[in-house]
């Protein structure tokens, strides 16, 4: 870029601008019975075009854990592949229950999209 005031000095200054793409995310819908023990499942999947899978933040409704209708979903963890998982459970008196999943990259980009936990009767 080539700069010029009104006197006619001149300067001159390179750079290069970073377009950051922001992540995607893709919930896996996920069941489980009232009162059964936490199971560790497959609740996303995400993906980067500026970044590596495994370098991308996952949140659940804010936090690192979240309790909606006695289903909590908690230790999300994110592979290189790009595949989330989490431990669910749900108590003896649990129904569906929704969350909000965001997938922050190291810019601060992010993406959010709605897991759904049926629930199914002990």
């Amino acid at each position: 870029m080539t700069v010029k005031d009104n006197c006619g000095a001149e300067t001159q200054q390179t750079f290069s601008l970073k377009v950051n793409t922001p992540p995607t995310i893709g919930a896996v819908a996920t069941s489980r019975q009232q009162g059964s023990p936490s199971a560790n499942s497959t609740i996303a999947n995400v993906n980067d075009v500026d970044q590596a899978e495994d370098t991308l933040s996952v949140t659940v409704n804010g936090g690192t854990s979240a309790t909606v209708n006695g289903v909590t979903v908690s230790n999300i963890a994110v592979s290189a592949a790009g595949v989330v998982t989490a431990d669910v459970v749900a108590t003896c008196t649990a129904t569906n229950a929704s969350f909000t999943l965001r997938v922050t990259d190291s810019l601060g980009d992010f993406t959010e999209t709605t897991l759904n936990v049926t629930v199914t009767a002990n």
